[in-house]
């Protein structure tokens, strides 16, 4: 599977960074840097400005918060469904603490975008500022954004304990006779790791909010989203797996987290049917990292929460991957990304929005 930078990214810049100011009907400031030779790096950040107050009003009620929560999801989706190679999206959600102890929400979005000249860079990003200026403009009326360009004060949460959150997935095997529509080498991979459907299309990312407000030290939800591309290899993967479901049955797919046993759940199977079939139409998508920073152990219940309402409902598993006693995957979270699996649990097609992004409270 292709990720969406197609040429090796160093960290560190060789030149120092331009800044590039554009006036108009949308004011951003994109800052360019040239990684290497013929590899340019061009990005800008959001930071939360204020906020209307509209949501405390009576006059929202369930029904409204519903319609709402799908405008926001079809204005991401739209968004998402055009982001190209080498364009990348974050997240960051952040509660602090000032000198009185009292806590303060901060909320950033960062584009950036990899070219082979400072202009493709350029033109990269400004594809993503325009993009994310509509999607805030007609899912995000209650926030107002400001370009971000000063950067000093941005710091990891000290002695931060970190987590990763991920959907929890069912294996879908993949069958060993010619696969639909190639005539090249078998599939590589043994099987398709898929996530798990929602199971109430949670509305709302609002855990990090009420939530976070609540814990004692610095927290940080970082969700990161990039560009896919599945390459010929996943495709054919995908395409054996598929007509093996369609000449099979459905006990052959399996929970991620039971190393024996089949699901028994003909829904399960038409869903998994429906999801390989459109990345085979369109193998465009794209893929996202959910990552919690806190100065102290967080709750699971808290951690599952973000985690299910960020991915609409879907189960989750949280897997501590920094701090005192990280662990390997426990038992309900095995790695089973290896060469013989084609992992796709984090991989979501352009035509699903399985994301809940902007906050509703």
């Amino acid at each position: 599977m292709l990720r969406s930078e197609q040429i090796p990214v160093s960290n560190k810049a060789v030149k120092r960074k331009e800044t590039v100011e554009q006036y108009g009907e949308e004011h951003a400031i994109v800052q360019v840097c040239e990684l290497s030779e013929g590899q340019f790096r061009a990005e800008f950040e959001l930071a939360l400005s204020g906020v209307s107050g509209q949501r405390g009003e009576k006059q929202y009620q369930d029904e409204q918060k519903k319609a709402e929560g799908q405008q926001r999801g079809r204005a991401l989706g739209a968004f998402l469904s055009s982001m190209t190679e080498g364009e990348k999206l974050e997240f960051r959600y952040e509660w602090r603490h000032d000198s009185r102890k009292v806590a303060r929400f901060n909320w950033r979005i960062k584009g950036d975008s990899v070219g082979y000249s400072r202009e493709h860079a350029l033109a990269g990003a400004r594809h993503l500022h325009h993009g994310l200026t509509v999607t805030l403009g007609g899912a995000c009326v209650d926030y107002e954004f400001r370009p971000r360009i000063d950067s000093t004060g941005d710091s990891d949460v000290p002695g931060a304990w970190k987590y990763e959150v991920r959907p929890l997935g069912i294996l879908i095997p993949v069958g060993t006779t010619e696969s639909i529509g190639f005539t090249s080498s078998p599939p590589t991979s043994d099987m398709v790791l898929l996530s798990l459907p929602s199971f109430n299309n949670t509305q709302g990312f609002d855990a990090i909010v009420t939530g976070g407000e609540i814990c004692a030290g610095p927290i940080t939800v970082t969700v990161n989203i990039e560009s896919v591309r599945l390459d010929e290899n996943a495709a054919m993967t995908i395409s054996a797996a598929l007509k093996n479901l369609r000449s099979g049955s459905y006990e052959q797919i399996k929970y991620e987290a039971s190393s024996s046993g089949c699901v028994h759940d003909t829904a399960l199977l038409d869903e998994a049917m429906g999801r390989l079939g459109r990345w085979m139409a369109d193998p465009r998508g794209y893929r996202v990292c959910c990552i919690i920073s806190a100065g102290q152990p967080l709750p699971n219940s808290f951690m599952g929460t973000v985690g299910q309402e960020l991915f609409k409902g879907s189960p989750v598993a949280v897997r501590k991957i920094g701090g005192l006693d990280a662990i390997n995957p426990p038992s309900g979270m095995k790695d089973t990304t290896t060469e013989h699996v084609l992992d796709l649990k984090t991989c979501f097609h352009t035509s699903s929005v399985r994301l809940n992004l902007f906050p509703g409270t």
